[in-house]
């Protein structure tokens, strides 16, 4: 029973990084940067990074009361379709 509530803690408290991006309306690589520069904490893992969810919110919150400006920054260029159109996508960073 203990090692079902840890897995639920680990499922409700923790995010990967993909879903830590996502819920501070950040992109993965600018959350790397924070994590690198020591604004965000993450968990090392053996299976990779975990972030808490406590403290992804209380950034994206901070950064919200703050005003945090933000930016569009080229993720990904690719030709999509038949014609082969150029296509750009992009992402909304905060400063």
């Amino acid at each position: 029973m203990d090692r079902e509530l840890t897995r639920e803690s680990l499922r409700r408290d923790w995010l990967k990084p993909s879903d830590a991006a996502r819920a501070a309306g950040i992109s993965l690589s600018y959350l790397k940067l924070l994590s690198q520069q020591g604004k965000i904490d993450c968990l090392e893992t053996p299976l990779g990074h975990l972030y808490k969810r406590a403290d992804i919110d209380r950034w994206r919150n901070e950064r919200a009361r703050r005003g945090g400006a933000s930016t569009l920054i080229p993720v990904s260029v690719g030709l999509a379709g038949t014609l082969g159109q150029l296509v750009l996508e992009t992402a909304t960073v905060a400063l």
